[in-house]
């Protein structure tokens, strides 16, 4: 379901409908850890830049999201915002937050030095998207905008910090 490689280190992270994240030695083709923790499935992983390089953040179905000490595969902050499944996440270095995307239409934004909610942005207050869910989001390389890919197939642009209505609305899938 989810996929993400370490930014400096030779391994990479991915989350599946068994409940489990594997940190893999993609070059050996060898489990490094299992963060067994989840108790539903898990749609996201991304892990938190060379600041923090040794924490990854996991979404799941259980309506939270999970930052895990990949050394002793402790949960060290467990952010819990949305009121539906958590599908889309994805970590920008420069602004130091996180993105979580959930089926409840609402894009939560955790700062990463004090794991409190900065900022949520609601997908269905755009005109004319009443049932949207966000299933992806993706921070752009500065980090200054965040994009969300919705079920009602378009994508919603937003400026980070700059307002909570987004700038562009992408239609055509």
């Amino acid at each position: 379901n989810g996929i993400d490689f370490h930014p400096s280190q030779q391994v990479m992270c991915t989350a599946s409908d068994d409940c489990k994240v594997i940190i893999w030695d993609f070059h050996e083709g060898i489990k490094l850890r299992m963060l067994d923790k989840h108790t539903k499935q898990v749609y996201g992983t991304t892990f938190l830049g060379q600041e923090m390089q040794y924490n990854v953040a996991t979404c799941c179905f259980d309506r939270k999201t999970r930052v895990f000490d990949m050394r002793d595969k402790t949960v060290v902050a467990l952010l819990q915002q949305h009121k539906d499944d958590v599908i889309g996440i994805d970590y920008s270095s420069s602004k130091g937050l996180i993105a979580t995307g959930s089926d409840d239409g609402v894009i939560a934004l955790w700062d990463t030095r004090t794991w409190k909610l900065q900022e949520t942005l609601n997908t269905r207050e755009d005109p004319g998207i009443v049932d949207n869910e966000v299933k992806r989001v993706a921070f752009s390389q500065c980090g200054n905008f965040l994009a969300a890919a919705c079920s009602s197939g378009g994508v919603l642009v937003y400026n980070v910090g700059a307002g909570t209505s987004p700038i562009a609305h992408l239609t055509g899938h």
